[in-house]
């Protein structure tokens, strides 16, 4: 059930302030909750990095993002539902307010 971090597709993604929202589906895990989709947050993180990661994992993992092809260890994840979004897009404008 765990995602292969080199397949996956995005399927939304919005720059907020200098932080990074996105949603990613998994298509090889299906098993997983919401069919493999994650939302998935990144502080201090721009869109033209995100272009360059060839490998997304969307667990807690420090070792994570080594390389510029490498996406960092997410910073937060919220429930891959239209609340979920919601939520992290309010918590990513909060986060825009204290810097």
């Amino acid at each position: 059930m765990t995602p292969d971090s080199t397949q996956y597709d995005i399927v939304d993604i919005q720059q907020i302030g200098s932080h990074l929202l996105v949603k990613a589906n998994f298509p090889n895990c299906e098993a997983c909750s919401y069919e493999g989709t994650k939302i998935l947050v990144y502080l201090n993180t721009s869109m033209k990095e995100a272009i360059r990661w060839k490998r997304l994992d969307p667990h807690f993992r420090e070792e994570l993002g080594a390389s510029p092809q490498d996406a960092p260890s997410p910073d937060a994840r919220f429930p891959a539902s239209e609340e979920g979004w919601l939520h992290a897009c309010q918590f990513l404008n909060l986060m825009r307010e204290k810097t």
